[in-house]
């Protein structure tokens, strides 16, 4: 009778071998894929940036700040190591040791991504925070008097829809509300902010930044003549034109037109989202 154990004595190693270096070629195609994707420099930058502009711009205590701000957006920036130079005001992010991004905190423009500068560039810091004023709204940031609030208003169910926004505020996993205003005819009926979180605390603004910056931009259009479909490398007056406008001119960036921005269309064949891999 055959001797059996000696076979598979022989085949075994081989066969864990195989395996071995199929699981090799597997991880290094997922890394080809990953690095072709972008997403290790994006996930990278995706950290670096955010810590920046909440410890730097947000003055906001740095120990905590990749759990609450980076870790919820996706799992993938678990993935991602920080170092936070208090002193340089500057943030690197690596992914996986190896894809390195840092933002750096300039004083005429906030934290930039991959941006050249330091902390000592500029003459003074562009962004200041808001001045704790407490008279009524818009002339400082105080709830305006009930006195003065429009008809109908029912004061116990605003009150409720307040705070239940505030319902898991701290928790990445939830709502995690930071700050909430009620305007309603030129009146400011409320304003809160979660713990942790001043009326003076500066805080990402995402699209709500857009649409007012939009709104401020339509009106400048208006006033100055600018045809809305004027495309944004001819939208400058000569000898006025920023230096990141050459480069526009010669990509697809070319046909973006002045009214893809104001309207929030990338102008662009684009898919909007928020994972690293996104471009």
């Amino acid at each position: 009778m055959a001797n059996r154990s000696g076979a598979y004595g022989g085949v075994l190693p081989k066969l864990i071998g195989w395996l071995l270096g199929l699981a090799l070629i597997l991880i290094a195609m997922a890394v080809a894929v990953l690095v072709y994707l972008g997403i290790p420099k994006n996930a990278a930058g995706m950290a670096a940036k955010g810590i920046c502009s909440a410890a730097f711009v947000a003055s906001r205590p740095v120990e905590n700040l990749m759990a609450d701000d980076v870790l919820p957006a996706s799992p993938v920036l678990g993935l991602v190591s920080v170092n936070i130079e208090e002193k340089e005001k500057r943030v690197t992010g690596k992914f996986a040791g190896f894809f390195a991004r840092t933002a750096q905190w300039l004083p005429t423009r906030g934290c930039v991504l991959d941006g050249a500068g330091s902390v000592t560039s500029g003459d003074s810091v562009y962004f200041p925070k808001p001045d704790r004023e407490p008279r009524p709204w818009p002339d400082g940031n105080g709830v305006s008097p009930k006195t003065q609030w429009a008809p109908g208003i029912d004061e116990a169910a605003l009150q409720k829809v307040v705070d239940q926004a505030f319902v898991g505020a701290g928790d990445p996993k939830l709502a995690n509300t930071r700050g909430l205003a009620v305007l309603h005819k030129n009146k400011l009926l409320a304003i809160k902010t979660a713990p942790g979180f001043e009326l003076d605390t500066p805080l990402h603004g995402w699209s709500m930044s857009k649409t007012v910056a939009g709104m401020l931009f339509y009106k400048a259009s208006i006033d100055n003549g600018l045809p809305l479909n004027t495309p944004v490398v001819n939208a400058f007056p000569i000898g006025r034109e920023p230096a990141w406008v050459a480069p526009w001119r010669n990509d697809a960036r070319k046909g973006i037109k002045v009214s893809d921005l104001l309207y929030m269309r990338d102008g662009l064949a684009n898919v909007e989202s928020y994972q690293p891999w996104d471009q």
